[in-house]
């Protein structure tokens, strides 16, 4: 930004073009900054979401694995009842 003491300063053309040179690389720097900030923030949100949306489908795929073995466990049997010795003892007394 140009202050008054600079303005006082300035007695010819070429002192004109000089702070009009300046301040275009002045706003060269700031436009660069801005654009390496942007895209450091780019950068770490993108990283953070595909971290959280990662999690986030391993917990759906677990929670479906969970439901699917339960539900696998039920028509497969292997959560019958087994039979204790004393109902295997009155089976072979009934006969």
């Amino acid at each position: 930004m140009m202050d008054i003491s600079r303005m006082k300063k300035m007695r010819t053309l070429q002192d004109l073009k000089l702070e009009k040179a300046r301040l275009k690389y002045e706003m060269l720097v700031a436009e660069n900054n801005l654009a390496e900030d942007l895209h450091a923030v780019e950068r770490v949100f993108n990283f953070s979401t595909t971290i959280a949306n990662f999690s986030k489908g391993i917990s759906v795929a677990r929670k479906a694995y969970e439901k699917l073995s339960s539900l696998f466990g039920k028509f497969s049997g292997k959560k019958k009842k087994k039979k204790s010795k004393e109902d295997a003892s009155e089976v072979d007394n009934d006969a």
